[in-house]
């Protein structure tokens, strides 16, 4: 059974400060959650997204993206809404999206080639707010083998969702992980 270190917190908290106080960029920001991520869950790779649009605009932009055994990637991935209508609904309502085998969910059919070319078999995803609105999403991904993630790792990775949350909330109401400057 996984839990979420006990020092997640701790350490992500900093980071957000340390980012509002100019000590910190946004890239290396980034490159550090996603690394405290994969680290804290012990996963092939752990990435950021963040959400732009509303309604059948929408779309998520990978933001960063860690990886072990590889250096860190800076993101540019954009999935949107309109094409991934079944996994968005899922992640909105739910606030999870749990796919044990790639493979074998439909609604991911549409990254086929994609987690082909990773050796992605398994991912979890949670999204997180920030006043109300849909803000970003925490993915976890193993490569390699099929993961049956358990409703405890489920849990631990909304509480890291919840931590995220409540630290770029403290950074104001015009941050957005540079999904902004984002080529859609």
């Amino acid at each position: 059974m996984l839990t979420l270190r006990p020092d997640f917190a701790t350490l992500c908290r900093p980071m957000a400060a340390r980012l509002a106080c100019g000590e910190l960029t946004l890239p290396a920001f980034r490159e550090a959650l996603c690394t405290l991520l994969r680290d804290s869950f012990g996963v092939s790779r752990a990435s950021l997204w963040g959400f732009a649009g509303d309604g059948d605009t929408r779309s998520l932009h990978c933001v960063g993206l860690a990886s072990a055994g590889a250096a860190f990637h800076a993101g540019g991935a954009v999935l949107h809404a309109s094409e991934f209508g079944l996994y968005f609904g899922q992640l909105l309502s739910r606030g999870v999206y749990v796919a044990h085998d790639v493979t074998q969910e439909p609604a991911l059919a549409g990254l086929a080639t994609y987690f082909a070319r990773t050796g992605v078999r398994s991912l979890l995803d949670t999204s997180f707010q920030i006043n109300g609105r849909p803000f970003g999403v925490v993915c976890l991904e193993e490569t390699g083998r099929v993961r049956n993630w358990t409703a405890p790792e489920a849990a631990a990775l909304r509480q890291a969702a919840s931590t995220i949350s409540l630290s770029v909330a403290r950074l104001g109401p015009t941050f957005d992980f540079g999904v902004a400057s984002e080529p859609a």
